[in-house]
């Protein structure tokens, strides 16, 4: 496949597989529970790795769950009325107010 430019590009692609609900605040609904979910997949991964010695869990099966945590999201924004690229915007508005003096740990990011 080829490879995607955007968060918008992305959200439209993977809005053809939603199944449309009765109204957006079931598709709101839904996208928070299974997003939920993923989440607790990711986790469920570590626990597996670090508690149950599993060996083979890999970077793709968490790239794997990341993506499916990513396609809820497109849900939600979708219900909401809005795209990725304006809730992405809108989080780096409030981290460029919220760590205006940059982050805490300077060791990897800093303020440009």
């Amino acid at each position: 496949m080829e490879k995607i430019i955007g968060l918008d590009e992305y959200q439209v692609l993977a809005l053809k597989t939603l199944k449309k609900l009765s109204d957006n605040n079931k598709q709101l609904e839904y996208g928070i529970l299974s997003l939920c979910g993923e989440a607790g997949e990711m986790a469920n991964l570590i626990k597996k790795k670090e508690y149950h010695n599993k060996k083979d869990i890999t970077k793709e099966d968490f790239v794997d769950e990341a993506s499916d945590v990513l396609w809820y999201l497109a849900c939600i924004a979708d219900a909401l009325g809005t795209n990725l690229s304006n809730i992405a915007t809108y989080n780096i508005d409030k981290l460029s107010k919220r760590y205006s003096q940059g982050v805490y740990d300077e060791t990897h990011y800093t303020k440009e």
